[in-house]
């Protein structure tokens, strides 16, 4: 770039890309020697005793710690009798919580002006499975008796595992490349429209409006919430805004080149809240894809997935800013 930033489009290619078929090849090795299993269910465990959730509720929330729309596949037999109230949490969970496979996104986005990253990452997304079933709950309570809530299903193991271990490595990296075309491509398209409408507002209404900008006059309240500073305020929302469109990887590298400027406009604990409350599948990208994801497994539920879609994506911002609003009071200014 002229001010010497690396080109994002080059990171991407290069490094972050890349970085995606490393760890999805991982996690599947992990899968095929049985280590993820059993970590999936000892958070299941978790979360059952403490969130007083459906054993189908507490194991897809804990996968979605490791992966996403693969978390519904753990549940997939209990998807067609789950309650709308089930499902509303099970789509906000996978919303407010990242994949393994795309983490070290973030950490090459912010590894330079966050050297801690990478732990952090993984503390948002633990956080935000509890501040995910708050949201949902509130937002739709559960008047039913969900068939699962006596005790944790138990994993389905009709899955076809890999012959050998580096079998499993080379389908998982070749899930790994699929994962990081459907980012790239997203993100093309994506930047693309928001491109053609910021062209199309700044000829209509003036060089001041953009797609950007209106979200993040939207979003000013919660970066308020959040505990910024009032001056953190207006260029925290909208980066917080931009990733509702440009999703939270392009909302990442843009939170690492404000840190360029001398001084940086935000504080280390602004940055830490912001990477907390970045941390989720938080956009209309990912809308499409976990409804779309669902509605294949269960196509008789359709009606109500979609439906819950929208809602979603609504209580999995709330359970980000949360997840954010939790690291700021954690955190000594």
């Amino acid at each position: 770039m002229p001010n010497g930033t690396p080109s994002i489009g080059f990171v991407l290619a290069f490094q972050v890309l890349p970085s995606v078929i490393f760890f999805s090849s991982m996690i599947s090795g992990l899968y095929y020697l049985g280590i993820m299993q059993a970590v999936v269910r000892f958070f299941a465990r978790i979360f059952y005793r403490l969130l007083a959730l459906s054993g189908a509720e507490s194991l897809s929330a804990s996968a979605n710690i490791f992966v996403g729309i693969e978390s519904s596949l753990t549940i997939q037999p209990y998807l067609i009798k789950m309650t709308r109230s089930e499902l509303l949490t099970l789509m906000t969970c996978m919303m407010a919580t990242v994949a393994s496979t795309v983490m070290g996104i973030y950490v090459i986005a912010l590894h330079d002006i966050f050297p801690q990253i990478a732990g952090h990452l993984v503390s948002a997304s633990l956080i935000s499975i509890p501040c995910s079933v708050i949201a949902s709950k509130l937002s739709l309570p559960e008047l039913n008796v969900p068939e699962t809530m006596g005790d944790l299903p138990q994993t389905d193991n009709s899955t076809k595992k890999a012959s050998n271990l580096m079998v499993a490595l080379v389908e998982g990296g070749s899930q790994g490349v699929k994962m990081a075309v459907g980012i790239a491509t997203v993100l093309i398209v994506v930047l693309g429209l928001e491109a053609l409408v910021d062209l199309v507002l700044a000829k209509s209404f003036g060089q001041n409006l953009s797609v950007q900008n209106l979200l993040g006059w939207l979003t000013v309240p919660f970066s308020a919430l959040m505990g910024l500073r009032p001056e953190e305020w207006q260029l925290a929302s909208q980066i917080l805004g931009s990733r509702f469109v440009e999703t939270e990887v392009s909302a990442y590298f843009a939170l690492a080149q404000t840190q360029v400027a001398e001084p940086a406009p935000f504080t280390q604990r602004s940055v830490t809240i912001l990477t907390y409350a970045l941390c989720g599948f938080v956009h209309l990208a990912s809308v499409g894809i976990f409804v779309g994801g669902l509605t294949a497994l269960v196509p008789s539920r359709a009606y109500d997935i979609t439906v819950m879609g929208g809602r979603a994506l609504w209580t999995a911002f709330l359970a980000t800013v949360l997840t954010g609003c939790i690291a700021g009071a954690l955190i000594i200014a």
